[in-house]
C-alpha cells in the first residue's frame, strides 16, 4: 500500500491491508496443512518417517503452490483494485506468476538444509532466499504495475 498510493492518491490503507493480510493469513493456513496432514499418513503417524522430496522437485512444487496461492493472494487484492485501476483482473494473473516465482525460491531454499543446521549457516540462507524470493515478486508485479491504467474519476469526465 504505501508504493501504491503513491500512483493511486486514492486507495485506502484499510481496504488494501486487510485484504492483504487476510489472503495472506489463509495462504498460511493452506500452506501448513502439509505440514500437518503428511506425517499423519505414516505408520504410527510420526513425522521421524517422513522425509522431504527430492531438491529438484521443490522449485516445482514451489510453482504450483505459488501459482494457486498467488492468484488467491491477487484475487483478494482485486477485489480493492479493481474500484482505482481499469485492468485490475491484471493484477491477479500477475501475482500468480510472480509468486510463483517466489514460491519456487523459498521452497528450494527450504529443501536445501538436510538435517539440523547450525543458525549460524541457516540465517545466512534464510536471509537469501527471503531476498531472492522478495526480489522475484516485485520483479514480475513492478513490470506489470506501469500498464495498469487508473480509473478516470467520474466528476473529472462529467465536469
Amino acid at each position: 500500500w504505501w508504493l501504491l498510493r503513491l500512483w493511486l492518491t486514492r486507495l485506502a490503507a484499510s481496504a488494501w491491508v486487510g485484504v492483504t493480510v487476510a489472503a495472506a493469513v489463509a495462504g498460511w493456513m493452506l500452506g501448513m496443512l502439509p505440514s500437518v496432514l503428511v506425517p499423519l499418513l505414516g505408520s504410527d503417524g510420526s513425522a521421524s518417517e517422513v522425509t522431504g522430496p527430492p531438491l529438484w522437485v521443490m522449485p516445482l512444487v514451489g510453482i504450483g503452490t505459488g501459482l494457486v496461492l498467488g492468484g488467491l493472494f491477487g484475487l483478494a487484492q482485486y477485489a480493492v483494485l479493481r474500484h482505482h485501476v481499469r485492468n485490475a483482473r491484471a493484477w491477479v494473473w500477475t501475482n500468480a506468476v510472480g509468486w510463483a516465482a517466489a514460491m519456487a525460491v523459498m521452497f528450494t531454499g527450504a529443501g536445501i538444509p538436510a538435517g539440523p543446521w547450525p543458525w549460524v549457516e541457516l540465517l545466512p540462507l534464510a536471509a537469501a532466499t527471503g531476498v531472492l524470493a522478495g526480489m522475484a515478486i516485485g520483479a514480475v508485479t513492478g513490470a506489470v504495475l506501469p500498464y495498469l491504467e487508473p480509473a478516470v474519476s467520474r466528476a473529472v469526465v462529467s465536469g
